[in-house]
């Protein structure tokens, strides 16, 4: 279950910064965004956990990405990147980057299944492409001027002034475009046995959040000095392999390694790396959802002709999802209901049986006492006795 050979397995340098055609060849569509996040709103400010650098987030802000739900497992204010150029962290020199790590809600059965191998002392294999982390990079400079989503970090800095909201993850992401990529770093989870390979996605959002230096020296007395590298507590990360992609099990630390990619004509540029052009909460922008029933569709494949071809490499690849994308065009299929449509439906279905249920037992009753001449407990209660007949 360790990474695919040649894995990017860790944050990835550039010595140079992509240019306007450079970014053209790896943007990802021309209104397009990686995922999308359900945010939370704001009621209280944000705050830090003591003596540390792990800011108290919102876990109600959800990620969905490929028909899946990630929760926030931690956001830290971390030390900035290496490099003149970094797709991990900033285009100019940055202070500090923001690292959100979501967590993917398939994480446990993953490690069952590698745990469940090794126990019967197999070889674990690695089960799903699908990412298990996605990490949102957000660089923080510091300049004469603030940017609009300055009040994301400026609501540490104590107030006397109270409001009934606060600025929320939606004002720090919206209108930023963002340059992602694929990856997969290997954990020593059992000594002496295969490593747990993480398939990882990570995002950086280049404009990020700029604030003036007295903001950053008012944050920065509440975090630990210097500030902190991004690392993972008590987990073991490989950071060197060999040439033929074994995982170093000597060479590990709680972070991820810093891969340089020498210059942006590298295939791993093209070929890996995507930029995207629309913020991740844009309303525009449906979020991912499993298929139903009606939307498993026979095509003839004479239509399979023209499909489009994913932008990232040109390459025409047919999927469901993608032959019901074209048949939309054309055709309506089923729409899936949600869980509040399930609830409200179900909650009625279950109303109405309930009410059924009670008027049958109370004409019964009735039926019984005159019957009997004898009246239930329950119905004296009720002001409801029944008057014998007359003689």
């Amino acid at each position: 279950m360790s990474c695919p050979p040649n894995s990017l397995y860790g944050f990835v340098n550039l010595n140079t910064k992509p240019t306007p055609s450079e970014l053209t060849k790896i943007t990802r569509g021309t209104n397009t965004s990686p995922f999308r996040i359900n945010f939370a709103p704001r009621s209280t400010p944000l705050s830090l956990l003591q003596d540390s650098n792990r800011i108290m987030e919102d876990f109600q802000n959800t990620l969905l990405y490929m028909g899946i739900t990630y929760t926030i497992e931690s956001v830290q204010i971390c030390k900035p990147s290496m490099g003149s150029y970094s797709i991990y962290g900033t285009t100019v020199p940055s202070n500090a980057t923001i690292i959100y790590t979501y967590i993917s809600q398939a994480i446990g059965s993953a490690v069952g299944n590698y745990r469940g191998a090794i126990d019967q002392g197999q070889v674990p294999i690695l089960q799903s492409q699908r990412p298990l982390l996605m990490l949102l990079i957000v660089p923080i400079y510091i300049s004469n001027t603030r940017s609009s989503n300055a009040s994301y970090l400026t609501q540490f800095i104590s107030s006397s002034t109270t409001t009934n909201t606060y600025t929320s993850m939606q004002e720090l992401f919206k209108n930023q475009p963002s340059i992602g990529y694929s990856g997969c770093f290997d954990i020593d989870l059992i000594k002496e046995k295969t490593t747990f390979g993480v398939m990882t996605n990570i995002y950086t959002f280049p404009t990020g959040i700029t604030i003036i230096d007295a903001d950053w020296n008012a944050i920065s007395t509440r975090l630990p000095s210097p500030v902190p590298a991004f690392n993972y507590e008590n987990v073991n990360i490989i950071q060197s392999y060999s040439a033929e992609g074994t995982p170093n099990k000597e060479n590990f630390t709680s972070s991820l390694a810093i891969q340089q990619i020498e210059t942006t004509d590298d295939n791993k540029f093209t070929k890996r790396i995507n930029y995207y052009t629309l913020d991740v909460g844009s309303s525009t922008m449906k979020a991912p959802s499993l298929l139903t029933p009606d939307q498993y569709q026979c095509v003839p494949f004479d239509q399979l002709k023209n499909l489009p071809k994913d932008p990232s490499d040109g390459v025409q690849r047919v999927s469901l999802q993608t032959v019901i994308n074209v048949e939309n065009s054309t055709a309506k299929v089923g729409e899936m209901l949600t869980w509040d449509q399930i609830w409200i439906f179900v909650t009625g279905i279950g109303a109405a049986i309930g009410i059924f249920i009670l008027v049958g037992l109370f004409m019964w009753a009735l039926s019984y006492a005159n019957k009997e001449n004898v009246t239930p407990d329950f119905l004296k209660e009720a002001g409801l006795e029944s008057t014998p007949p007359a003689p």
